[in-house]
């Protein structure tokens, strides 16, 4: 699911793109149908190239399978591709996380010192170096499961941190459609209903797959967030 959220990125700052109302809609459609054709395609070449056992027994199964694919004697030329993808990566989404804390303060969520854009560059330079804090800094505290360890658990907490904003927005979704239709029936909106629970049932689901020691530290990050959300309510009350 993680990997899913990688062509989403573009939509966290449409107000860089050109034409945005054409653009974004095009790179939503694009992206999704590329990465689902990829994980098809790895899907496919896994059943035909490896066996199960072997498969089971794999520490790098991508890599392996890549190897027998192509025919490949040396892992070099492959290891350096995947440094390659996973630094583009890194880059792309250390600066969409910027720009998540940019819009947040532009709304009045966070801080104002989150708004704030170099006169030079025109990016939000606090936010990004605020972020970029705080990631090592959770990277480090699980560096004692080793390098593959502190990466999967950051995966791993990334991907909680969306599902609770997914369960909500399933549920917004009906109570926006109740709002905006004057005369609303349970008939006429049956099949938005039920994708809706469907998606916030999946939600569900997935924080539950993700282990009890993830979602505590997915929860202790939200009851980060009341401190600020109590710090913006009284700087708004008395303004």
């Amino acid at each position: 699911m993680r990997n899913q959220h990688g062509y989403a990125c573009h939509r966290q700052h449409p107000d860089t793109s050109n034409d945005p109302e054409k653009n974004v809609k095009r790179s939503t459609i694009l992206g999704m149908l590329i990465s689902t054709v990829l994980y098809i395609l790895i899907s496919v070449v896994a059943m035909g190239a490896m066996s199960q056992s072997e498969l089971a027994s794999s520490t790098a199964p991508i890599s392996d399978i890549i190897v027998k694919v192509l025919n490949l004697k040396s892992l070099n030329f492959l290891n350096i591709a995947i440094a390659i993808s996973i630094l583009g990566t890194a880059m792309g989404w250390l600066l969409s996380t910027a720009r998540v804390g940019y819009a947040a303060g532009e709304d009045g969520i966070f801080p104002s010192v989150f708004a704030k854009v170099h006169p030079k560059y025109n990016t939000p330079h606090v936010a990004l170096i605020i972020g970029s804090i705080f990631i090592n800094i959770i990277f480090l505290m699980n560096f004692t499961k080793g390098l593959a360890g502190a990466y999967s658990f950051i995966v791993v907490l990334a991907t909680l941190s969306y599902l609770p904003i997914y369960a909500i927005s399933t549920i917004a979704e009906i109570i926006l459609m109740v709002k905006e239709d004057k005369k609303p029936t349970f008939k006429k909106h049956l099949g938005l209903i039920i994708r809706c629970l469907i998606g916030f049932a999946f939600a569900i689901w997935a924080i539950y797959a993700s282990g009890a020691e993830i979602v505590m530290y997915g929860f202790i990050l939200i009851l980060l967030g009341v401190p600020i959300y109590g710090y913006m309510s009284i700087k708004k009350h008395f303004r």
